[in-house]
């Protein structure tokens, strides 16, 4: 019987979920629209990934997204990584800076709840990998979207004031970075190293 069950497994159709985009300027994502301001939104199955972004496309910023891979996963799920792309063409060129973006979003529309919180961390992978450049290790990533809607999360998030990045001697200050936008209410982290067990 178990070899029919794991038989069946193959057989039966992925859910495909819809997503559509439109015009190049926004997704319909389980009927609701979403936009990143100033990005071009293109369907790309050749990339490796559910989606990618890259700025300096003619002047514009970029999201492709690989509608093969991206419609087997929940609604949620999309939006988080249509949100994370987003997040990198708004100057979070960092991995965890970009789920934080995703993160807020999510919270201000109010649909990260805790079971959304596990299957983002699902689409993370398996949480004992190793990170795999530039991605950080899933558990580190996942411990941050947790954190954003489990009270009391069995992981303590360091919260270290980021070092400030060389400047050369010709160049201005950099402006000091303003995350408050994003409601950093504490539990960001910006590596493995911030999560202590």
């Amino acid at each position: 019987m178990r070899a029919y069950g794991f038989l069946l497994a193959f057989l039966l159709p992925i859910p495909a979920w819809p997503l559509t985009v439109i015009n190049g300027e926004a997704v319909e994502i389980d009927g609701e629209r979403l936009e990143c301001p100033g990005s071009e939104i293109r369907i790309n199955n050749s990339i490796p990934s559910e989606a990618a972004a890259s700025s300096g496309y003619y002047g514009r910023s970029l999201i492709e997204i690989n509608l093969r891979l991206v419609r087997q996963l929940s609604p949620a799920v999309q939006k988080f990584i249509f949100y994370h792309e987003c997040g990198h063409n708004h100057g979070r060129l960092r991995e965890l800076d970009a789920d934080k973006f995703a993160i807020t979003q999510a919270v201000t529309e109010g649909w990260l709840t805790e079971s959304v919180a596990r299957a983002i961390c699902r689409s993370f992978g398996p949480m004992d990998a190793p990170a795999s450049p530039p991605h950080p290790a899933p558990r580190v990533r996942c411990a941050q979207v947790r954190a954003a809607v489990i009270p009391d999360f069995p992981l303590v998030l360091t919260q270290r004031p980021r070092p400030p990045a060389p400047v050369p001697s010709s160049a201005p200050a950099p402006e000091p970075e303003n995350d408050e936008s994003l409601g950093s209410g504490g539990f960001f982290m910006d590596s493995e190293a911030d999560v202590v067990r």
